[in-house]
């Protein structure tokens, strides 16, 4: 988790909130090094690299699959072309 990512007021006010969060020293030390992040200078941030910058995406799509069965092939989103694709399960073999 990327807590320097989530606003100030969210992180204090519901994250830290969290009774799994603060039943966890591991997760709360973690929350509270986001709130650090966000007492820091903006020239002291640009210092930090790891885990202050989003993730790049690898890819384009998502993935959702439903139900128990094992079908030939599976119905997806293709955002490019705005309209719903096919894809053969075989090939993820």
């Amino acid at each position: 988790v990327r807590f320097p990512l989530i606003s100030k007021n969210f992180l204090s006010k519901t994250v830290q909130a969290e009774p799994l969060i603060q039943d966890n020293p591991e997760c709360l030390k973690m929350v509270i090094s986001g709130m650090r992040y966000h007492l820091l200078s903006p020239e002291d941030r640009e210092e930090l690299v790891d885990g202050t910058r989003p993730r790049r995406k690898k890819h384009d799509y998502r993935i959702a699959l439903f139900g128990g069965s094992q079908p030939q092939s599976c119905r997806y989103f293709n955002p490019k072309l705005k309209r719903d694709a096919y894809s053969s399960t075989r090939a993820w073999k």
